[in-house]
């Protein structure tokens, strides 16, 4: 099996649109990770836990994981839903400026699949409740609408050398008999890598982030707003690419 390096920066249309479409086709993390406590997450050092030496073009931002909650809207269109969110900061410690494109996912213990939305109304309803801006999807269509369609920075977030940023990503209505929920950050690095066998098969390998939380065992808390950050880790995971239909299939 050979591996084709797909991506030593994150710029280009192609790659956007790639990863565009991989954030539709979440597929549960590996389990090696370290426990935390509600409210005591650590940021990640960018390590990757003895893993050998990283190629020097890869680079790796830091994370910290801050809460995952949910809100009710108040007013609004959304009046009366809930919303679950992941308020997250990253922090550019790689010495130069990094184009991302953020994203997020999740997969509850029901088997339920939840993708970032966005939400305008309820983004700052979460900026209020945090009581600071935060990034995201919100800000990056502002940033979209600045720029031309055909710049392939089109759907990058930018971020500064030494820059930090709590980010927020929107996971819609949680399953209410769900207990456990795994979330995968994407776009915090740039190892991502085409791999393609003998046969001719193709898979995208990326790193991500993954985060494992639960609802408090205490049967007085479990009906709080919210998830409770167990674990979390760098991993890669890796999406199959389907293989273009042949003119005999079309026929």
């Amino acid at each position: 099996m050979s591996e084709i390096s797909f991506a030593k920066r994150f710029c280009g249309t192609g790659i956007a649109l790639l990863i565009a479409v991989l954030t539709l086709c979440f597929i549960p993390a590996g389990q090696q990770a370290f426990a935390q406590d509600e409210d005591e997450t650590e940021e990640s050092d960018g390590s990757l836990g003895g893993e050998a030496e990283l190629d020097p073009s890869i680079w790796i931002l830091n994370v910290k994981v801050k809460q995952i909650r949910s809100i009710t809207m108040l007013d609004g269109p959304n009046k009366g839903k809930v919303f679950w969110y992941v308020i997250y900061n990253i922090h550019n410690k790689t010495g130069e400026a990094r184009n991302t494109f953020l994203s997020a996912s999740a997969t509850s213990d029901g088997k339920k699949v939840y993708a970032d939305v966005y939400q305008p109304r309820v983004e700052r309803a979460i900026e209020k409740k945090y009581g600071q801006p935060l990034w995201g999807k919100t800000d990056l269509i502002k940033l979209q609408k600045a720029r031309d369609v055909k710049d392939v920075n089109y759907s990058f977030t930018p971020i500064p050398a030494g820059k930090r940023m709590d980010c927020v990503a929107i996971l819609s209505k949680l399953d209410p008999g769900a207990n456990k929920l795994k979330v995968t950050l994407r776009g915090l690095s740039n190892d991502l890598k085409l791999i393609e066998s003998d046969d001719g098969n193709k898979v995208v390998e990326e790193r991500v982030f993954s985060i494992d939380a639960s609802r408090p065992k205490d049967r007085y808390k479990i009906g709080l707003d919210r998830l409770i950050v167990k674990k979390q880790s760098w991993t890669k995971i890796r999406t199959p690419l389907a293989k273009p239909k042949s003119k005999a299939e079309d026929a």
